[in-house]
């Protein structure tokens, strides 16, 4: 190949990874084998794909090339071998060896046979390690292989190329083509690359451009190649003047050029005029491909219109504009998904926003200027909008007459412009009236006037903030044609620039290498650019289209952007070429306009947004064709005023009712949740440094879109949310248990010791331990741990310590004034390179040998007081030892700069959290000087200590900076106005000396809010501001004096030294010593020397490593070992329900009384309540197992978390839009059911009924009457979540409206088809809400979703219509549509027909659907064949872009698959798609999470469902259509409207704060919303008749019953239970034979399912029979028992003999164990663990069996006789066991003690029986329990066994005792909904109970379902409740027959509800009133009495 070729394949290769053809660039590298890309080839071989690998590889060289190439081959293969060895996957290893290494044996037969040999020595394999670091250390090699390897010479680099090479190509060949024609015209049409350009004839008539078959328009793939057509006309070369460069100062001549006129010059003395000269910075290469660009300071160079190469002489054509992908501008990690497009609240005002701007620190702040005057600012955590002020002149008679006269006539303007300062202090405002106002703005709703300017003649149009001279300015421009810079301090003006012709409209201040210059545009179009002097304007062109333009950098301050409109209503956006003033890129998609302006923005240096035709349209800054468009829901004018927040999450748009929509991103919804969780704090909004005249000695950065400190003085919001849970992962806590509950102890064995024993290390041997090396002079040593690095500083009384954010490396400062630094390399034993004991560091110089030395004072170094604090990105430490303060660079070791001269010496330093330039100065003398390093002055100084000061701290969270003294006093200062807020002395113990010069140190928690304070004679934990005393803690008189303590990184611990060498560690949250660890463990013995830590510093990441600064100058690091992997276990608390809270205690067993972290926001009963609370008595326990969760990267696994069991299978299912967890499911049987997945629970159903018949069509009443059963095709939610559609086989479709828990009701029923109603999907044609549907008569259909009128009938398919996909695209409302032939059609909604046509891969049955952005199109469908196609669409041209293999070729439905999938599942993903839901073989779904599902999942368990919560707030009687939808819309109202709705509560509880779990002894709660509301009346039918009457049935005509068919000998039914899936029943009858009678499908019976028809043909089980063992004594006094597994597969089952393990497929016993005596008499399978048996046992005793191992894990002894009842609740981790003894016992199943035990109370007059069976069954919170004995029913409240609940807010017993009449209870039961209760009785009566009120509502008598015979007394032994079928039960008798009885159809239930008293409906169940949500944390109460006080006050008690 010719060198021009082989150059020719680069130029492609750098094309397509330009346009992102990333397989094409791999696929064209390897086979041209021109360039090797090393870094696609690491990615390869981190994610092992082999087989790529080789492949890729095999375009370079070949195994047999050379012995390098051998060697890379060899160790590809043998590390694929390794890992299937590691996988124990031995037969894909053994296939390895044969066909991969094999090949090696011929060259080192040792070597193979060696590898061989790892099949059978997995000794040798165990040096294998893990696989990351297996393959780290072999891509090592590889690399160093590849590079030595000949055969890859010159092929690793990539040539240097300018960028986009092969389009500057292109467009020089167009331009020179252009010059060749004849009649060259202005304005080409440069529309096809396929032939060669040439103008026609002037008035000629062009051809036609090709038109391809689009599906609705050209939609650009994203990032893809710009269209090539002209971008405007060409323009005549203007004469350029030799002396100007880049910028050119002539206007251009063209009135609309795409491509600016040309250079426009902009010159400055003293060479100043190079700001605008500089070229872009060049891209930056894509992570995956290094192809390298060439430096673009050729730009420069060029004195030549833009758009012309060095080849070609100055012709002015640019067809193909030169892109620039790949920039650095961080888009890489960005996609549109980032975009904030969900609306997610509406801020109401009275008139219409005209401005708007985000506060750039606190981005929940929005200012808001209106055309009323009015400037608002909202804060969006609480929607408040927390101050306002109107227009009004504050002096008057300092104004120019002028503007009195104006106001004279009308005293009212306009807001034309907000802004905030860059620091956030300030924000000025700019009025149509000649004023501007600046404000100076103090947190919450402090905001003060600072400056009134009359600013110019007219209207001020504009204002921005900048910084000239480094001095904080405001520029400002009116109609007066000027634009004016102002002092922001002192309002004086600094500049004044004139030279348009027309009134300025806007400006844009900015800075580029430290020179500051402005750009105005004029409303003439004109741009000019000014310095700041008096030299007039650099610059001077039009902008495109003459507009009146706005313009923007990017947030990086890279890219300029400019966005207007003309006169004539033409929009123009562009990005500018700053380096030769022209339009780089013209954005595509504005709309022409009568009126108005286009208002854009920028955001994460990505994306463009516009506001244009009634929506917001997005660009990417490198692509020219909109990425998407949004219409917020609708209500937006033609250009609504538009706003990002500074990070892009937020974003603001003004709407036509005068209100604010705010837009969020997934970032944004969280930071709003997170903000919703917590009262507003005013005194947090402010920024940390509030200046009285603002602060402007610092330079703006280039980054800041008006301007930040290049430091960052005011530190984003992210830091203080990260503080909650998004910085810092979410730590997991067990809510799940009630307060009596003692606390899950972590992870620590309990099994071990049931008596707690403080863990005592005195052995190396029992932690590891590492003394850092030291090759210099060993002082005493002083550690301060920061960031990166561990500071050691040398005090005479006491050290520091401190490790570095990331833990890699530990810093020391010596005595002798020293640093030493130690560093750990990554290496192959420590791959992560951070601080461990196990590697060794090196102690770390420069190359120079220098060292960091601090000067040393005059007077003794041993008085010195050395301190150091280190910069955040740890470039630079600040340190002193008693002479001035040094600043050294930690890469150099170089002293950069010293200040502050002694006396008085620094004795501690602190830098502010927000501003670096500012550090916090404790000093010698008492005082606290703020220093500003940047200006080198004092800013202020802080006095209120009498000695030094020891320690310095700052709360970035409450604005405030904590000090301690040597006087062992502490003061808390507010960082806004350094004043002194308050003081506390620390309280010496009463015995203790006072020492006269005690170091106090102070630390706070990861809160932010709790101090801990350290002191040699105790710690004490304080809450800021106020300094309140939480606990002290005083060590024991033996261990000495403490030296210093910290907290570990994560809070949770803290580590205390002591003078006798030993650590103490602590649980923070108690104060309780839980481990102690002497100084044998870590010293080797030395009697002559006394070493002890002087100082401690904890891990930044690790929270059990620690390390120590000895007195002999040594520093140790300490970890756990391995076989501990943590310092100790907790203490457990007394009474075993939480801490301590007595006083008075001293040492390990002093007070332990909880932290109160904020008292301000309750959740409670499912609504939000804002709270002014006073808390006395509050005792808790912080039950909080901060467990480590797994670091997982992208594509994220789920794993199955739970099984829904139905009667009928999945046909179709949809997720809430809004609350995650509802799952709707549409199934086979024509049943519909909403499930709620946090308690796992079937909240409502329906069954398929035509609910007016008669007003169906004939055909439907035909096919109804022939076979009355249809199944569900589709269901899906509409947008906002309140409706729901469900299309049907027979020609229905019916619209639920949906309000909250079960409450569903009717809303349309339409005969929308003639047939089978195929699909559904809701749409917004007109912004009206649409059911669009589809079926067997070939036609699509749209229907109004609010009264069901036809609007659209779509006509045109050939063959039935399979499925609809209705989508918008910029405004345009369209349908998909595709029928069972493998048609395609496209409608838009008018009635033109079709507008698309053409075949669906394979010809198949298809669906479509979009990406959840809207932004790419898919489809899978199969085929008759049985072939299925799953692929992308290309919508520009309808073309398959991608078919994705996989999908395998099929020949039915469904097969029994492994796993118990069908092959092909039902599946649907939630909205966030951390859930999947998946149908099964056995009619069940499964549930699916990823972590953040498994969290939210975890959180909603611990709150019981509230139906109250479940809906959306706003909930339509006819729906709310006007709205367009949101991609992701939610529905909560405001906190103030009292309903939050469960999506915040889930934020508020699992993702933003770690949950607790507490007890209440008093909480007194004034609630500011009203309380004295009915509980809602549930879904009984309390209307039908207003005196309740008991339902009795007497008769068979009354209900259904059906006795099953028995073949076998009739003997009594002592077990009865329905399988899991409810379409069989298992008896176990008394001669210990089981029965099982299965329902079988048939017509009749569609699903299967248990049910009480007379079916003709009703099949029992016949074969071998499943009998259990029988004891030798009499099988009469046997007591049988059975337990069945979670998937039918197998029971476990007893009759007085062995234990027998049945299969339930074959009939067959598996195993048979546990002989007796004593006989089981009760079994129950562990709920998390099926291995695990609870078996209640004849001895009374309860043996916890493993199945696995054969084996009794432990035995539980509390009953006196037989155990009848076990029941286990998975949410409250115990075991409930009932006994004939008539007691209850309640077990913890973590450490298998018993908790509490309760006697039965027998009723007085009723003889307690002697062994009278009592059986127990929790409802399906797992919280309440039911216990049957035959004198009661009761239920319980776990694990307290309280035998109340609350009705109302009157406390009640919940007892029952039945009528004499029907004798003693024989068996009760829950439904499977835990509704009712069915309760069986000797008379043979069952009675049906009311759960939450036992209340009887239906008594069915034995004539009911028994045939007369007065000589048989027949009763129900036991009774059963279907798994899903809530009012269906199954009797087993005594004479061995099995009833299975249903309502009738008529009735469709078991009565109804008898009324409460009051009127107000059912009480409300008991468990509605245990949770309560409080500052953001789940607390579980362990109270319960409720009584009213007043109407806004609830006391909360407990039972005494």
């Amino acid at each position: 190949m010719s060198s021009l070729s082989r150059e020719l394949v680069f130029l492609i290769l750098q094309f397509l990874e330009e346009e992102k053809f990333k397989e094409t660039v791999h696929r064209l590298e390897q086979e041209s084998g021109f360039y090797f890309n090393m870094r696609y080839f690491e990615e390869m071989v981190t994610n092992g794909e082999w087989d790529e690998v080789e492949k890729y590889l095999s375009g370079f060289t070949k195994v047999d090339d050379n012995r390098y190439s051998m060697k890379i081959f060899f160790e590809i293969r043998k590390q694929k071998y390794l890992e299937a060895l590691d996988k124990r996957d031995r037969a894909k290893a053994v296939e390895i060896l044969v066909k991969d290494l094999k090949v090696f044996a011929a060259f080192n037969e040792e070597l193979f046979k060696e590898i061989t040999q790892l099949l059978t020595d997995n000794e040798q394999l165990s040096k294998y390690g893990d696989t990351k670091s297996a393959r780290g250390i072999m891509l090592g090699e590889l690399k160093k292989l590849i590079e030595a390897n000949p055969l890859f010479r010159d092929k690793l680099q990539f040539p240097t190329l300018k960028n986009s090479r092969l389009r500057t190509l292109i467009n020089q060949s167009l331009n020179w083509q252009h010059q060749l024609c004849k009649n060259p015209r202005p304005n080409p049409d440069i529309k096809t690359l396929f032939v060669d350009h040439s103008c026609g004839q002037p008035n000629g008539a062009r051809a036609p451009s090709p038109v391809t078959n689009s599906l609705m328009g050209a939609v650009p793939k994203a990032g893809g190649f710009p269209p090539i057509t002209g971008h405007g006309p060409f323009q005549p070369t203007p004469a350029i003047p030799s002396s100007l460069a880049g910028w050119m100062a002539n206007p251009s001549a063209v009135p609309h050029p795409s491509a600016s006129a040309g250079p426009i010059g902009l010159a400055a003395p003293n060479n100043a005029a190079a700001l605008l000269k500089r070229p872009r910075t060049p891209p930056t290469n894509n992570s995956a491909i290094d192809y390298q660009t060439a430096d673009s300071e050729h730009v420069l160079k060029r004195s030549r219109p833009f758009g012309l190469s060095d080849e070609v002489n100055n012709l002015p054509v640019n067809v193909l504009p030169i892109a620039y992908p790949s920039q650095n501008h961080g888009q890489s990690s960005y996609s549109s998904d980032d975009l904030p497009k969900n609306p997610v609240m509406a801020l109401t005002q009275s008139s219409a926003a005209k401005s708007m701007d985000f506060h750039p620190v606190h981005q929940i702040l929005l200012l808001v200027g209106t055309n009323m005057g009015d400037v608002m600012l909202w804060e969006l955590g609480s929607r408040e909008m927390v101050a306002q002020r109107n227009f009004k002149v504050w002096d008057l008679n300092q104004r120019s007459r002028a503007l009195q006269a104006s106001l004279s006539n009308d005293y009212a303007a306009s807001v034309n412009r907000v802004a905030w300062s860059p620091d956030g202090n300030l924000f000025g405002v700019a009025y149509s009236k000649h004023i501007m106002h600046v404000y100076s703005y103090h947190g919450g709703d402090d905001i003060r006037n600072h400056l009134e300017i009359d600013a110019h003649n007219g209207n001020v149009n504009d204002l921005a903030f900048s910084y000239p001279n480094k001095q904080l300015a405001v520029v400002t421009c009116g109609d007066d044609r000027t634009i004016r810079v102002w002092d922001a301090v002192v309002g004086t003006r600094l500049f004044n620039f004139q030279g348009h012709d027309a009134p300025v409209y806007s400006v844009c201040p900015h800075h580029k290498e430290n020179i500051q210059f402005i750009f105005s545009t004029a409303t003439d179009g004109k741009i000019k650019a000014w310095l700041y002097d008096h030299m007039g304007s650099r610059v001077d062109y039009d902008a495109p289209g003459h507009s009146s333009t706005t313009m923007a950098y990017s947030a990086d301050g890279t890219r300029l952007f400019s966005c207007g409109t003309n006169k004539e209503g033409e929009s123009h956006l562009v990005e500018w070429n700053e380096s030769e003033g022209a339009v780089k890129r013209a954005y595509n998609g504005l709309a022409k306009r009568s009126a108005g302006v286009v208002k854009f923005d920028t955001t994460k240096n990505r994306f463009l947004a516009a506001g244009d035709e009634f929506t917001i349209k997005f660009w990417d800054m490198d692509n020219v064709n909109i990425l998407t468009s949004i219409d917020a829901e609708g209500g937006l004018p033609a250009s609504p005023c538009i706003r990002f927040n500074k990070e892009g999450t937020l974003l603001a748009v003004a709407t036509k009712d005068n209100s604010i929509k705010i837009l969020a991103n997934s970032d944004g919804m969280r930071l709003l949740r997170t903000v919703e969780s917590r009262t507003f704090d005013a005194s947090r909004a402010a920024s940390a440094a509030v200046v009285k005249g603002p602060t402007m000695g610092n330079f703006p950065p280039a980054n800041a879109t008006v301007g930040t400190s290049i430091d960052d003085q005011a530190a984003p919001v992210a830091p203080m949310v990260g503080m909650v849970g998004v910085t810092r992962p979410a730590r997991s806590s067990d809510s799940r248990s009630l307060v009596d509950v003692k606390p899950k102890i972590q992870d620590e064995s309990v099994e071990k010791s049931r008596i707690w024993k403080l863990t005592e290390i005195n052995d190396s041997s029992q932690c590891r331990s590492l003394r850092l090396p030291d090759s210099l002079t060993a002082m005493r040593l002083k550690f301060y741990a920061f960031e990166i690095v561990l500071y050691v500083m040398s005090l005479k009384l006491k050290d520091l310590l401190i490790y570095t954010n990331s833990g890699v490396a530990i810093l020391a400062l010596a005595s002798n004034a020293v640093h030493k630094l130690w560093k750990w390399q990554r290496n192959d034993r420590n791959l992560a390179g951070k601080a461990t004991a196990n590697v060794p560091p090196q102690l770390w110089q420069p190359s120079s040998g220098i060292l960091m030395t601090n000067e040393i004072s005059d007077t003794n170094p041993e008085d010195a007081v050395p301190c150091f604090a280190l910069s955040k990105n740890d470039s630079y430490v600040m340190s002193a030892s008693g002479g001035k303060i040094s600043l050294f660079n930690m890469m150099t070791f170089k002293t950069m700069t010293t200040f502050m001269a002694t006396p008085p010496a620094a004795t501690f330093l602190a830098f502010h959290p927000q501003d670096n330039n500012i550090i916090a100065i404790g000093m010698e003398d008492s005082s606290i000087q703020i220093y500003n390093v940047r200006v080198d002055e004092v800013k202020t100084k802080l006095k209120g200590h009498q000695k030094r000061i020891t320690g310095l701290a700052f709360s970035h969270s409450l604005n405030v900076l904590v000090s301690s003294g040597a006087d062992s006093q502490l003061c808390v200062w507010s960082t806004d106005a350094w004043e002194k807020q308050t003081s506390k002395l620390l309280q010496i113990p009463s015995g203790r000396p006072a020492p006269s010069l005690a170091d106090t140190r102070v630390q706070f928690h990861i809160d932010q809010i709790h101090l801990l304070a350290v002191h040699e004679t105790q710690i004490a934990i304080y809450v800021a501001p106020k300094l309140e005393c939480l606990k002290p803690w005083f060590p024991p008189e033996a261990s000495g004096p403490i030296t210093h303590a910290t907290y570990s990184c994560d809070s949770q611990s803290i580590y205390v030294s002591f003078e006798d060498g030993s650590v103490g560690v602590l649980t923070a949250s108690t104060l309780r010593l839980r481990c102690r660890i002497n100084s044998t463990a870590y010293l080797p013995p030395n009697p002559s020397l006394r070493v002890y830590p002087l100082v401690i510093a904890a891990h930044p990441t690790e929270p059990d490593q620690f390390a120590l600064g000895l007195t002999d100058g040594g520093v140790h690091v300490l970890e756990p070992s391995d076989s501990e992997g943590k310092w100790g276990t907790s203490p457990p608390v007394e009474n075993g329900a939480g801490p301590s809270t007595t006083s008075g205690a001293a040492g390990p067993e002093q007070p332990q009384s909880p932290a109160p972290w904020a008292h301000h926001n309750v959740i409670f009963e499912g609504k939000l309540w804002k709270l002014d609370c006073k808390i006395s008595n509050l005792q808790m326990e912080i039950n909080s197992k901060p467990a480590k969760e797994k670091e997982r990267g992208g594509g994220e696994m789920l794993e199955t978390v739970m099984a829904l069991t139905q009667g009928s299978a999945a046909n179709s299912m949809d997720f809430h839009p809004v609350q995650q967890i509802l799952l709707l499911v549409g199934t086979n049987m024509g049943d519909v059911m909403l499930w709620e997945l946090g308690s796992r629970e079937r909240v409502a159903w329906k069954n398929f009924k035509a609910w007016d018949l008669n007003q169906c069509s004939r055909a439907l009443q035909a096919s109804l009457s022939n076979d009355y059963a249809a199944s569900v095709n589709r269901v899906a939610w509409s947008p906002d979540g309140n409706l729901f559609g469900v299309a049907y086989s027979k020609h229905i479709m019916h619209v639920y409206s949906y309000h909250g828990g079960d409450d569903i009701r009717n809303h349309l029923e339409i005969d929308a088809h003639n047939g089978n109603v195929n699909d559904l999907a809701f749409s917004y044609p007109n912004k009206q809400l649409a059911v669009v549907t589809c079926g067997n008569d070939r036609t699509i259909r749209v229907w109004d979703a609010v009264v069901g009128t036809k609007l659209f009938n779509f006509q045109g398919h050939f063959a039935p219509v399979y499925s609809v996909c209705p989508h918008h695209k910029e405004n345009i409302q369209f349908i998909f549509s595709t029928a069972i032939d493998g048609k395609i059609k496209a409608w838009l909604y008018d009635h033109m027909g079709s507008r698309v046509d053409y075949d669906a891969p394979g010809h198949s049955s298809t669906t479509m659907a979009y990406s959840a952005d809207g932004t790419r199109l898919f489809s899978c469908g199969t085929n008759k064949v049985g072939e299925s196609h799953l692929v992308e669409w290309n919508e520009s041209d309808g073309t398959v872009k991608r078919a994705y293999n996989g999908l395998a070729k099929r020949s039915a439905a469904f097969i029994d698959a492994e796993g118990g999938l069908p092959a092909s599942p039902c599946i649907r993903f939630n909205k966030d798609g951390t859930l999947l839901a998946v149908s099964t073989n056995d009619n069940s779904i499964k549930i699916l999470a990823n972590s953040d599902g498994m969290r939210l999942l975890r959180t909603v368990e611990s709150l019981t469902f509230d139906a109250s919560r479940a809906a959306s707030t706003a909930v339509v009687k006819g729906p709310t259509m006007g709205n367009f939808p949101p991609a992701n819309a939610t529905v909560g109202t405001s906190i103030d409207d009292q309903a939050a709705p469960a999506a915040p509560v889930v934020g508020m509880v699992g993702v933003t704060r770690p949950a607790r779990v507490i007890s209440f002894m008093l909480l007194i709660v004034t609630v500011r919303s009203l309380v004295d509301v009915k509980p809602k009346i549930q879904d009984e039918s309390v209307e039908k008749s207003r005196i309740w009457k008991l339902t009795e049935i007497n008769d068979s005509s009354q209900c259904r019953s059906l006795r099953l068919p028995d073949s076998l000998t009739a003997m009594r039914v002592s077990r009865l239970i329905y399988t899991n899936s409810g379409v069989a029943i298992l008896a176990l009858a008394s001669n210990a034979v089981h029965k099982l009678w299965k329902w079988q499908r048939n017509d009749r019976n569609l699903a299967g399912k248990v049910c009480a028809l007379k079916l003709l043909d009703f099949p029992c089980w016949n074969g071998i029979l499943m009998t259990n063992e029988i004891s030798d004594t009499n099988p009469e006094d046997a007591v049988p028992c059975f337990a069945l597994s979670k998937n039918n597969s197998y029971v476990m089952s007893a009759s007085g003999g062995k234990i027998s393990l049945f299969n339930m497929m074959t009939f067959k016993p598996m195993t048979t164990f546990m002989a007796p005596p004593p006989a089981a008499t009760f079994l129950a399978f562990h709920p998390q663990d099926n291995n695990i048996i609870a078996i209640g046992m004849e001895d009374s005793s309860i043996q916890m069996y493993n199945v696995r191992v054969d084996e009794v894990k432990t035995k539980l002894k509390g009953h006196q006789k037989r155990i009848t009842g076990l029941a286990f609740s998975h949410s409250l981790n115990v075991l409930v066991s009932f006994g004939a003894d008539s007691q209850l016992c309640v077990w913890s199943t973590d450490a298998w003690e018993k908790q509490t035990s309760k006697l039965l109370q027998i009723p007085s007059g009723r003889p307690a029986p002697s062994l009278a069976d009592t059986r127990v069954q929790f409802h399906i919170d797992q919280i309440h329990l039911l216990a049957v004995h035959e004198t009661q029913i009761a239920i319980y409240e776990v694990p307290k066994l309280e035998c109340r609940k609350l009705v109302g807010f009157v406390s009640t017993n919940t007892t029952w005792f039945p009528p004499e009449a029907s004798g003693p209870i024989t068996h009760a039961t829950y439904s499977c909904d835990s509704q009712s209760i069915y309760v069986s009785f000797e008379d043979g009566s069952v009675g049906v109970l009311t759960a939450s009120t036992l209340r009887l509502r239906c008594r069915i008598n034995s004539t009911a379902y028994l045939p007369p015979n007065p000589s048989l007394r027949v009763y129900p032994l036991v009774i059963a409740a279907h798994p899903t079928e809530p009012d269906q039960f199954a009797l087993g008798l005594t004479d061995g027959g099995v009833h299975v009885l249903e309502p009738s159809d008529s009735e469709g239930k078991w009565g109804t509800s008898p009324p409460v008293e009051n009127g107000a409906g059912p009480d409300p169940a008991p468990w509605a009133h245990h949770n309560v949500i409080f500052e953001g944390k789940l607390w579980k109460l362990g109270t319960i009495g409720l009584a009213y006080l007043q109407s806004s006050v609830i006391i909360l008690l407990p039972e005494a």
